[in-house]
């Protein structure tokens, strides 16, 4: 009886410490949708060009998930993908890159028809801030968004300089969205809308779109998934997406004005 006791107040102990380390949940730190066709390598770079894609991190963590989304009509094959910590919204980084891998791969071909996968967990110490994902593609296509922001690149893998010296306004590659592993306690407000959520016209980088804004005035993560040109007619997917997101309690729905210009 003894014995027993004692192995289960061990297996107890063991339990509590390993419950500890794994303290926190999983939240969405950055999400994009509106995916609006391929884009062709040799306009920024070439093939195998270094792509460097802003995504602030809105709380800290200790792991991430990378969600990524090939083309429609086009094989997209990734060489490699990191994520970096950022010195400002110029595309300047600091420190070491986290290598993403997929199913213990650095390499990743998604078939066309728009095929989704999921990163494997990446050991990261995510702060607050602005970080960037890095990645390089061995095919000539990969999707694109339209953006506010500003992506940086330069030809072949330059994944440890600290400036890249050009930028396109696009959102360039395949992530669609990325979670982090956090104990931060605030819910996340999902900003979903035409292009007035977009911010379209805004200034790039610097985070001055209206759910940025929002952000920062009530001390609560922001996510923005506003789309230029946007109409309620065709929002019938928000029920599904937002209840998908990690850590969303509110949804500010901004939408109508294409209806009315559209309508006739």
């Amino acid at each position: 009886m003894k014995s027993f006791r004692f192995l289960q107040m061990g297996l107890l102990v063991c339990a509590t410490a390993a419950h500890a380390q794994e303290t926190g949940v999983w939240k969405t730190a950055y999400v994009k949708r509106g995916f609006v066709g391929n884009y062709d390598a040799n306009w920024v770079g070439g093939t195998g060009a270094t792509l460097r894609m802003r995504v602030p991190m809105p709380f800290a963590g200790t792991k991430a998930r990378v969600y990524v989304k090939g083309c429609f009509d086009a094989e997209t094959e990734l060489a490699k993908m990191t994520l970096v910590k950022g010195v400002d919204d110029l595309g300047k980084i600091t420190g070491p890159n986290y290598p993403v891998l997929f199913r213990g791969e650095p390499t990743l071909k998604l078939e066309k028809g728009l095929k989704e996968m999921i990163s494997d967990e990446v050991t990261v110490p995510v702060s607050q801030g602005i970080w960037y994902v890095q990645d390089r593609y061995t095919s000539t296509k990969y999707p694109y968004a339209y953006e506010v922001d500003k992506e940086f690149y330069a030809p072949g893998e330059k994944f440890d300089e600290e400036t890249l010296p050009k930028g396109v306004a696009a959102r360039l590659g395949i992530v669609t969205r990325i979670d982090v592993f956090t104990t931060d306690p605030r819910p996340i407000i999902l900003c979903y809308g035409d292009s007035i959520t977009h911010g379209y016209s805004s200034t790039p980088n610097p985070g001055r779109r209206y759910p940025d804004v929002l952000g920062r005035l009530l001390n609560r993560p922001t996510l923005n998934l506003g789309v230029n040109g946007d109409t309620v007619s065709q929002s019938v997917a928000l029920p599904h997406i937002a209840t998908q997101l990690k850590g969303v309690d509110t949804v500010v729905f901004l939408m109508g004005i294409n209806d009315i210009i559209n309508s006739k």
